[in-house]
């Protein structure tokens, strides 16, 4: 009498099965230690805010002329700031022209977590594109406008209010003049957005791609991601018609880890001071036409050695509710008097809790 012997095949299998079960096992422990610390994590905010004295907004603001406003403010949309910079001063911009968003939603930044996956999920394009929001004009006339007043592709986008997040260039440049092109890169755009809570403003910027890249030789690393540039850039405040002040608006910590010093962030520093003189009067020039309200204004060099005005915010403060503390809307130097986060930000109580609609505490005009 025989007994069968298992062969290598059902060892196999049971082997597989066995490991199986592990990574279950695992996954679940990890996804249970996760839930503990998120639930931690909850206790530690809700304990925060109880010992929070908070003061209406109201009462806040008469304690500062500084703004207090929402993240979301209406002010930082390109659809508020872009037509004024563009029609009210000769300060030069990348060719630039703005598309609406018709039926466009902006219902993802309420929705639970579980039906913003599906959207991020949804691979078809088109159906996204429903949800978004269709481009006004169309998108033969888009792709004409690429053409003929961008200089052809590769085009950069943003929304109204930012560019993508994301370790490619889908989604922030546009590299061929087709509806099929230009809705796969919205979507990625509007994906990341979603991905960050971030409005869309319901409009898209279309703007002739700028040569940003001063060292090219970190594209052919393999741990790049390739939207690192090293260009130079600057950014002023301005308020009531005169600059605030000026500071360089590098990341030092991306040249370091380039390069391992800072020579090279110095030298592009120095290309800043050696054209002061030139970008002064270009940020006066904001600052009277956008007076007397207080704002940012970023320039940025190209590789041809000239300068163009890219990015405006106002100078505002807003409510941090993840970090218990008042942010500044627009990045300020460190330690400078102007700081408003550091100077005034520091005194303020927190606010009662905003309202849970959008755009929150104000939806500004800009006279």
């Amino acid at each position: 009498m025989t007994t069968d012997t298992p062969t290598d095949d059902t060892t196999e299998e049971a082997s597989t099965d066995e490991d199986l079960e592990e990574l279950e096992r695992l996954l679940q422990e990890e996804e249970a230690q996760l839930e503990a610390e998120l639930n931690k994590q909850a206790e530690q905010i809700e304990e925060t805010n109880e010992s929070l004295d908070r003061v209406p907004l109201d009462e806040i603001k008469e304690e500062t002329d500084a703004i207090l406003t929402s993240f979301f403010d209406n002010a930082l949309s390109m659809e508020v700031w872009y037509p004024k910079l563009e029609e009210e001063t000769n300060v030069p911009t990348p060719e630039t022209f703005l598309v609406e968003l018709t039926n466009s939603s902006q219902a993802y930044l309420h929705m639970p977590e579980t039906e913003m996956n599906m959207i991020l999920m949804d691979e078809d394009t088109q159906r996204k594109m429903d949800f978004f929001g269709t481009p006004l004009p169309s998108y033969e006339q888009i792709c004409d406008a690429m053409e003929e007043q961008l200089n052809g592709t590769p085009v950069f986008i943003r929304s109204f209010y930012k560019s993508a997040d994301t370790l490619s260039d889908e989604g922030t440049f546009i590299n061929e003049a087709s509806e099929q092109a230009i809705k796969q890169n919205l979507v990625t755009l509007f994906d990341s957005h979603i991905m960050q809570n971030m409005p869309h403003g319901k409009g898209v910027a279309f703007r002739e791609k700028l040569d940003l890249e001063f060292y090219p030789d970190h594209l052919e690393r393999e741990d790049t991601t390739g939207n690192t540039t090293f260009h130079p850039e600057v950014r002023f405040f301005v308020e009531d018609g005169e600059i605030l002040y000026h500071f360089p608006r590098m990341n030092k910590d991306n040249f370091l880890n380039e390069f391992d010093n800072l020579d090279f962030y110095n030298k592009q520093v120095s290309k800043i001071e050696d054209d002061i003189e030139y970008l002064e009067p270009l940020a006066k020039e904001v600052a009277e036409a956008f007076a007397p309200h207080s704002w940012s204004v970023d320039f940025i060099q190209d590789t041809t050695g000239d300068w163009y005005c890219t990015d405006m915010a106002i100078n505002a403060m807003y409510w941090n509710e993840k970090e218990h503390r008042w942010h500044n809307m627009s990045s300020h130097e460190d330690g400078n008097k102007h700081n408003l986060a550091e100077t005034v930000g520091t005194t303020l109580p927190a606010p009662e809790s905003p309202p849970n609609g959008f755009p929150a505490w104000r939806t500004p005009r800009i006279e």
